[in-house]
Order: structure tokens, then C-alpha cells, then sequence
């Protein structure tokens, strides 16, 4: 299982801080949140420029799940929504924590593309991100949102 971690540089730009392999037995702590950590991250995004329709009030959390029809089946458009860019860009003023659950996804940063295969896990730290299935197979993603009081 790999585990990615992204933040947001100097330059306000999304990358990835950190990726490992976890070896997983029987337990494994995945990652530990304090409420602090984010707070310089969410006050450099600006009023009116995420996906705010992900967001949760203070404290609040919403779980969504997806799937990702592969790019070179895709008939439609990417659907227009307030907050995403044509290619699927967004930020959102949370901490996500994203496990594909099936397929291979790719998700891509400011800063570099990370390909993703089932049974890993994304901690997203206000990053600005997109999905991008770039298999043949369709992929699933759950994605747990938890909105930080700011």
C-alpha cells in the first residue's frame, strides 16, 4: 500500500510531501492529523476560488464515492462545476483522506503526477489536485472530507 501526502510549497503550488510504502500486517497508523497543521495553508486561499460544494461546515465531514471511467472512454465533457477548471482542477479548504479502492487512477498536482493503484491512500492538505483515469479499467476512489475550523 502506498501512502501520499501532498501540501502546498512556498510558491503556493500543490506537490507531493511525502510517499512511502507501508507494510501492513495486522495494524498500521496511517497518519495523525492535529488541527493546526493546516492553518497556514488555508489562510493563503482566497475567498471564492475552491470547490466549495465539497466543503462541510467547520468540523463537518462528507465521504464521497466515485468512479473514474477511463479517460479514452469518456463521451462527455467534464461536467462544469463552481469551483473546477476544464480539466478538472480544484482546491477545497480540507483534509482529505482518498483510497482507491479499485483500477489505477492518476492524480495530478501543480507540481508533478502520481499514479495510484488499488489500496492506496492520499492525504490531501488543501492542495490544489484533479483525477485523471489513464487506464483502460474503471477505477474507484473514496474520498473522506473533513473541513478544519479556519
Amino acid at each position: 500500500m502506498k501512502l501520499v501526502v501532498t501540501g502546498v510549497n512556498a510558491e503556493g503550488r500543490s506537490y507531493v510531501v511525502s510517499s512511502e510504502e507501508l507494510e501492513v500486517e495486522l495494524f498500521a497508523n496511517v497518519y495523525d492529523f492535529e488541527p493546526g497543521d493546516l492553518g497556514e495553508i488555508l489562510a493563503g486561499i482566497e475567498d471564492g476560488t475552491t470547490a466549495e460544494w465539497l466543503e462541510m461546515a467547520p468540523g463537518g465531514v462528507k465521504v464521497i464515492y466515485a468512479l473514474h471511467t477511463p479517460v479514452s472512454q469518456m463521451t462527455e465533457p467534464m461536467p462544469e462545476l463552481p469551483g473546477l477548471d476544464e480539466e478538472g482542477f480544484h482546491t477545497t479548504r480540507t483534509l482529505d483522506i482518498d483510497y482507491v479502492s479499485h483500477g489505477e487512477l492518476s492524480m495530478l498536482l501543480d507540481e508533478e503526477k502520481v499514479v495510484l493503484h488499488a489500496g492506496d491512500i492520499v492525504i490531501q492538505r488543501a492542495a490544489r489536485h484533479a483525477w485523471r483515469n489513464e487506464s483502460q479499467e474503471q477505477a474507484g476512489l473514496l474520498a473522506v472530507i473533513y473541513t478544519p475550523a479556519r
